[in-house]
């Protein structure tokens, strides 16, 4: 087990600490899939995407619809709930305030003056909020997917590149050469 596994497997919940919480017992039959909680490349890469897409979502309680969509796609769960924590009261103004930027930016709108802001506006505004995060949602979500993939891959040539080296200066039983 490599460095990586097994820090995650001990920062991250296992399957029976999650499903033995009260409000989710009721669920373990959807949860307790072992695809959903196994760290392989392609469940790593489909949490990361999906938890990144989820934080760029403006609505409450992302958790529910990225762990729903973990078991739609096979995504890792402990990733993607971990990563849609992003996006938390401390970080909505500069996430939703970038998407907000961005949407008017593709729908051509000028950038308001922050001291003429109110509820009204606001209100006006939602689809070039939703626009802008619907965008970056996608983006990131992409991006998060094959950069997913790429370190996965990175990693794998890096421990291949290890047991070659230690073949050629003959330490194949795994101890660190002289």
């Amino acid at each position: 087990m490599t460095v990586l596994n097994r820090t995650l497997r001990q920062k991250l919940p296992s399957k029976a600490t999650v499903l033995q919480q009260p409000g989710l017992r009721h669920l373990a039959h959807l949860f307790g899939d072992a695809r959903l909680w196994s760290l392989n490349r392609r469940s790593v890469s489909r949490g990361l995407a999906i938890g990144l897409f989820w934080t760029f979502v403006p609505i409450p309680l992302q958790t529910i619809p990225a762990a729903l969509t973990c078991l739609v796609i096979r995504g890792h769960l402990p990733i993607a709930a971990l990563i849609v924590w992003i996006s938390n009261p401390l970080t909505w103004f500069p996430l939703y305030g970038a998407a907000y930027l961005f949407g008017a930016w593709v729908l051509g709108q000028p950038i308001p003056d922050l001291s003429t802001v109110d509820l009204a506006w606001m209100k006006e505004q939602l689809v070039t909020l939703w626009l802008g995060c619907m965008i970056l949602a996608c983006l990131f979500s992409a991006l998060g997917y094959l950069l997913g993939h790429a370190l996965w891959q990175l990693r794998v040539l890096r421990q291949w590149e290890q047991r070659r080296a230690m073949r050629k200066h003959g330490t194949g039983t795994g101890t660190k050469p002289h």
